[in-house]
């Protein structure tokens, strides 16, 4: 495995978005604004559609995914995370809600982080991942699920189990992985 360092040089900086509840773009950084026309160059050329709107669909579906966290505890959890996969390029979001005061029953703000990573073209083989890294018959349809973007329920939902499953089966990719969130998970297991 790389070390830290290594690492560290492959990373680039995150680009940072913030929505209010009206999914209305307040802040756009720099890095946000190159990640998103790479993200548009990419969709234009595979035809994707956009539905509309100045970022891509999935961030929208990021923010709807937060929208009703409570203020308190509950939000120190709160973030979500998709990914948006194309030949060679993935990207990473992870949506964190905002509260005005910890007493606030709704998020005012959302802050978008995005990332992209560089694939090598045809590196990626679930039956790689699966044999380099241990990973169970079970864990490599979790990590499958989670290159799509998906949240624990909508893998559960795919492979008709428990959502307390699916983040037992999270913990184990990660410790078989040496990593600590889900963007790793996918980087890792991509590069």
């Amino acid at each position: 495995m790389n070390s830290f360092e290594e690492i560290m040089q492959k990373r680039t900086i995150p680009g940072i978005l913030v929505l209010n509840s009206k999914k209305e773009l307040l802040y756009l950084s720099d890095e946000a604004k190159a990640v998103l026309e790479s993200i548009k160059r990419h969709k234009a050329a595979e035809d994707r559609p956009q539905k509309g709107g100045p970022v891509p669909d999935e961030v929208y579906e990021l923010c709807e995914r937060v929208k009703d966290v409570s203020g308190g505890k509950e939000a120190e959890r709160a973030s979500s995370y998709s990914s948006i996969l194309f030949k060679d390029d993935l990207y990473t979001l992870r949506a964190v809600p905002l509260f005005r005061s910890a007493d606030t029953a709704r998020p005012s703000h959302v802050m978008i982080i995005m990332e992209e990573h560089r694939i090598r073209q045809n590196s990626f083989n679930l039956e790689t991942a699966r044999s380099t890294f241990g990973l169970t018959e079970r864990e490599t349809q979790v990590v499958s699920e989670l290159i799509k973007g998906s949240t624990n329920q909508e893998v559960a939902e795919a492979l008709s189990i428990s959502e307390h499953t699916v983040k037992d089966h999270i913990k184990k990719i990660m410790n078989k992985l040496g990593v600590k969130n889900r963007a790793l998970i996918i980087c890792t297991v991509l590069k």
